[in-house]
């Protein structure tokens, strides 16, 4: 995956800078297992499933003759190969659909895609429109922070300003320093829409440790659990993300953690073979607290269909078990290189390190000078052994430690 951002501009004295972005997919021989142009995968058909969903809303006794007609010789099932699955083929039923829109849209059915995919090789859309991200100067705080995506300010997909709302950054980066109390609020394109992650643990990279934060359960509640979630329409089991109003054709499209992680058990039992692994299927953020980058990070998401088992006008599933189908899910990695690693440590951790041991070095001589001085005044009005010039100089240290000790983690 490539994220190309190009047409810099710094805008409002710097306070702002935009961009544009070129979002695409290339192979990579060497990391992929067998022949995506040849291995074949049967899974549920999407179009037929997206169609079987709209038998209320498509209800025109007009349209659900011609529907009818279309899916006679569809299967639930279909074969396709990995590459027809990712970047698209051409399904019949959509493509029929296509080319009858304008007889079709007076019934309020919109225009269907004749290519069917699960994601785009190349999103163009991406290149054509302006993003605009805080810079950090004069409030710190807002680094990175998105101030329109797309040149939308905010989404039109969920039920209120607040759920619709540019909360967060790409989550590259972050304010500095980080602290384990943190949120880490980040705006997730594929999502169209914002979250935040907390603290879980630590972890190392090379000697170098990391804040891992990770999206916690309540974020992906259903309304009975976490009532804020109705403006995202998360009225089904627990764990699951609803993204049906993100698109005009409404499918019934919902995102989880992979292997149903962190979701009712309904879910998980409904399909054989799922093992959830939080090591292997839980999304993180591998933070470095000083910098705020993230120098480790996985996005996990399992996309799911909604299939239900009912005769409808335009096709019969009632042999079938109303559940949520599990398509395929995504790990996008981003792991710090070694010759990054090594950057970092020569040029930041190393003079911080040096800075440490000058600043307990001019501590502990300022500490030595005070001492010294108030023997040499406490001696002209006391006894010596009333002093105890070992002790002050011991809680000096470990004052400093205290306060500078993160510096060396």
């Amino acid at each position: 995956e490539h994220r190309d951002k190009y047409d810099l501009t710094f805008e409002f004295d710097d306070i702002m800078v935009r961009y544009r972005m070129d979002h695409y997919f290339t192979p990579e021989p060497n990391m992929t297992e067998g022949d995506p142009a040849v291995d074949t995968v049967t899974t549920l058909n999407i179009p037929l499933a997206v169609i079987m969903s709209k038998a209320d809303q498509w209800g025109h006794e007009e349209v659900i003759s011609l529907i009818a007609k279309l899916l006679n010789e569809q299967s639930l099932f279909i074969t396709k190969t990995v590459d027809e699955l990712l970047w698209g083929y051409e399904d019949p039923v959509f493509a029929e659909l296509h080319k009858l829109h304008s007889v079709l849209a007076p019934f309020g059915i919109p225009d269907v895609p004749a290519l069917f995919a699960l994601q785009q090789r190349n999103i163009t859309a991406d290149s054509n429109l302006w993003s605009r991200v805080f810079t950090g100067k004069g409030d710190i705080k807002l680094l990175t922070v998105f101030e329109t995506w797309q040149e939308q300010e905010q989404m039109s997909f969920w039920g209120s300003s607040y759920a619709n709302a540019l909360n967060g950054t790409e989550g590259y980066f972050y304010t500095p320093p980080i602290k384990k109390t943190d949120r880490l609020y980040a705006f997730v394109d594929e999502l169209f829409r914002s979250g935040y992650f907390e603290y879980e643990r630590s972890f190392y990279i090379d000697d170098i440790e990391l804040y891992r934060f990770v999206i916690p359960p309540h974020e992906l509640g259903n309304i009975s659990t976490n009532p804020g979630n109705a403006d995202f329409f998360c009225f089904g089991p627990f764990g699951l993300l609803n993204l049906t109003s993100t698109n005009p054709l409404g499918p019934p499209i919902f995102v989880s953690k992979p292997h149903f992680l962190d979701t009712d058990d309904e879910l998980i039992n409904s399909v054989i073979g799922l093992k959830p692994n939080r090591e292997l299927h839980d999304s993180y953020l591998g933070a470095e607290p000083l910098t705020g980058v993230m120098f480790d990070a996985h996005k996990r998401l399992q996309i799911n269909v909604h299939i239900k088992a009912e005769k409808t006008p335009f096709y019969d599933s009632s042999k079938l078990r109303t559940m949520y189908y599990p398509i395929m899910y995504i790990d996008e990695t981003a792991t710090v290189t070694t010759s990054l690693v090594n950057q970092f440590k020569s040029k930041l951790m190393v003079p911080l390190k040096v800075g440490k041991a000058a600043l307990i070095g001019v501590s502990a001589l300022t500490a030595f000078l005070v001492v010294v001085s108030s023997i040499v005044l406490l001696r002209r009005r006391h006894k010596p052994n009333s002093l105890q010039p070992r002790q002050s100089r011991s809680s000096v240290n470990q004052d400093r430690d205290g306060e500078d000790t993160p510096l060396l983690h």
